[in-house]
């Protein structure tokens, strides 16, 4: 699960990622879509061990969103704490609402 918000400066992007190495983590980020990509895995079972209930998915994950205006890729920060990854995406500057002064 995961949010979006836009804070007036950047789009935030919040994802619960519980498992995931942040170094497999892949964030590509192109105009106005946000990829994310990784991988999940559950740890390894002792033998002769099996689960009693498996509620938890493992395996590889992507996810894409079109946001609604372009972002500027070489200022986007990702930071990963306690399973919450965090992605700061600043608004690109052919985006930013501009005051225009009327001349008289």
């Amino acid at each position: 699960p995961l949010n979006i918000y836009n804070d007036g400066e950047s789009f935030i992007l919040r994802a619960e990622v519980p498992g995931v190495d942040p170094k497999s983590l892949d964030i590509e980020v192109t105009g106005d879509t946000v990829t994310l990509r990784g991988e999940r895995q559950l740890p390894e079972l002792a033998d002769g061990a099996s689960f009693h209930r498996r509620e938890r998915d493992a395996g590889r994950f992507h996810r894409s969103f079109a946001l609604p205006e372009k972002v500027d890729s070489a200022k986007v920060v990702a930071t990963c704490e306690h399973g919450i990854l965090e992605v700061r995406l600043p608004h690109a500057e052919e985006s930013k609402a501009r005051k225009i002064a009327v001349k008289a």
